[in-house]
């Protein structure tokens, strides 16, 4: 899935770790406003350490983070994507 929760840490401010995905991958910007990994344990533990051994380097991810999905993913700029989806899903549909 997208991963909701992942938008909502980042808006907060918290950087985020997460497993590769295509929701991750989407949300997060690797190194610059959180952490992605592979799917194993060590590679999670690994990172969450990194971030907590470095507060600079997490704040400036949370804050970064921040930054970026509200100005990617706020409420106007995501009503706009849906009507522009359904939009698009009727010009589909009436080919």
């Amino acid at each position: 899935g997208f991963g909701k929760v992942i938008v909502e840490a980042l808006a907060s401010g918290t950087p985020v770790v997460a497993t590769h995905g295509d929701g991750p991958d989407a949300i997060i910007r690797d190194g610059e406003t959180g952490l992605l990994v592979e799917h194993t344990s060590t590679a999670l533990v690994e990172a969450i350490l990194s971030l907590l051994n470095d507060p600079a380097r997490a704040k400036a991810m949370g804050v970064a983070g921040q930054r970026d999905v509200i100005a990617r993913f706020d409420y106007d700029h995501q009503l706009d994507a849906i009507v522009e989806s359904f939009r698009h899903t009727i010009e589909v549909a009436r080919i």
